[in-house]
């Protein structure tokens, strides 16, 4: 009977209360946070010569070329179907077993 005691609509009320403050508060991040992207960019930009877009530009045609040679790689090693060929047989080997009268078995 404590379920009949609760006052549901101040309940209802206060989770829809919570979660729109919840939701407006994460609008205003995320705008304000774009707001931010978008000022930095722009000061970044003012400050950025030529000299350093060409380093960007090799170092993003190096990073670009790298990525090409490992997937290549990769596909080459996957269509040559190199690998090594294995039995599905487990066996295990013991080398350091020396004859005991510890060890012995009783028939």
């Amino acid at each position: 009977m404590l379920i009949l005691t609760v006052n549901w609509t101040n309940a209802f009320i206060i989770t829809f209360l919570g979660l729109t403050l919840v939701f407006i508060v994460l609008c205003l991040l995320i705008g304000l946070l774009h707001i931010f992207g978008i000022v930095t960019n722009k000061l970044s930009g003012e400050q950025k010569g030529t000299r350093a877009k060409k380093e960007d530009e090799q170092y993003s045609e190096a990073v670009f070329e790298a990525e090409n040679a490992a997937i290549s790689m990769a596909l080459h090693l996957y269509y040559a179907d190199v690998h090594d060929e294995e039995s599905d047989i487990i066996t295990i080997k013991n080398i350091n077993y020396r004859y005991s009268p510890w060890n012995a078995k009783k028939h």
